[in-house]
């Protein structure tokens, strides 16, 4: 694997020019994996190193997190879809940070395409001010990519009777079958979701089948967000990484992770850390560690700064000699 980084110092990449050095170290190293982030880049320079990075057929990774400082806010989405321009041909891209950004809902118009292709497979949007609006976005993109694939592949399958036409559509169909989404991380802490954002974003993550990651810190969602969160994460069957923390689950919220977690096989980490489970604490502790199965798969287990009371510190006690894998309770 070649990486390719740009040294974050805070560098303006206003014009071609400015980014011919850059142009040219990523044609001449064709890296598996590019970082841009710490400096900041005007359409220009996002133009012009875009098409660089879209002759990278290995380009595995692309890191674009703090890329637009200063730039005007209606210029980031434009300057996203020039770096992007050309990754969607690229047939080994899985992975895109562009954490740190002014992306909000318009910048997410970007990720359509992207988030359609079948080898496309982490997503890092923290602090990218997405809020509710952002979060519906790219809620009606997982449901939009998956149902136009279902219809697709429905169509591809019943057409044609002749021997060439069915063979041409069997062909068709595997290509349909790697359609919708095939996300296995989601990370998009610090967006200002709330609520709203929450239960909107929890209208696309059923579509998410081979989720195994997925991160919301700090969003101010309280629980009625959380429930929705936790119910659509249930549809989620191959969840490895669950990461609630600086929310607000309180007892309600408490009620439906414990919900979720009877539903995940897969779980290895599960991070509450900062969500006032606070009263609801004891059950949803207990539920953890009275399933033998899950507490004895799990990691890494989160639960620091949740005003635990001494009935809880019992638990996590006792918890902590009967299953050595716990890494943290703090």
């Amino acid at each position: 694997m070649t990486d390719y980084k740009v040294a974050t110092q805070a560098q303006r990449i206003d014009t071609a020019e400015d980014a011919a050095s850059i142009c040219q170290a990523i044609r001449e190293q064709k890296p598996t994996s590019i970082t841009l982030s710490g400096n900041t880049h005007s359409k220009q320079a996002a133009e012009v190193i875009g098409k660089a990075i879209g002759e990278c057929q290995d380009l595995e990774s692309l890191n674009l997190a703090d890329c637009f400082t200063t730039r005007l806010k209606d210029e980031v989405p434009f300057s996203i879809g020039l770096f992007l321009k050309d990754v969607y041909t690229l047939p080994k891209f899985s992975t895109l940070d562009l954490s740190d950004n002014a992306v909000g809902a318009p910048g997410t118009h970007q990720l359509k395409q992207l988030l359609g292709l079948p080898h496309f497979r982490v997503l890092f949007l923290n602090n990218c001010g997405l809020g509710p609006d952002g979060a519906r976005e790219l809620a009606t993109f997982f449901k939009e990519l998956t149902e136009a694939s279902s219809s697709a592949s429905a169509s591809a399958s019943s057409s044609g009777s002749s021997q060439v036409d069915e063979l041409v559509s069997s062909i068709e169909a595997l290509s349909i079958s790697n359609a919708g989404v095939h996300l296995e991380q989601l990370h998009v802490g610090r967006n200002r979701m709330k609520d709203e954002g929450a239960e909107e974003l929890a209208k696309g993550i059923p579509f998410l089948k081979e989720l195994k990651v997925f991160a919301c810190i700090s969003n101010s969602i309280k629980a009625a967000g959380l429930v929705a969160l936790s119910h659509a994460l249930k549809s989620c069957p191959n969840l490895e990484k669950i990461d609630f923390g600086d929310n607000f689950l309180k007892k309600e919220g408490s009620k439906a992770l414990e919900e979720l977690l009877d539903a995940q096989q897969h779980l290895t980490t599960l991070r509450i850390a900062d969500c006032c489970i606070e009263d609801a604490g004891a059950s949803l502790i207990r539920k953890i560690v009275g399933n033998t199965e899950l507490a004895g798969r799990l990691e890494e287990l989160d639960l620091s700064f949740n005003d635990l009371d001494s009935e809880c510190a019992e638990i996590i006690a006792d918890a902590l000699a009967k299953f050595s894998s716990l890494l943290r309770d703090e």
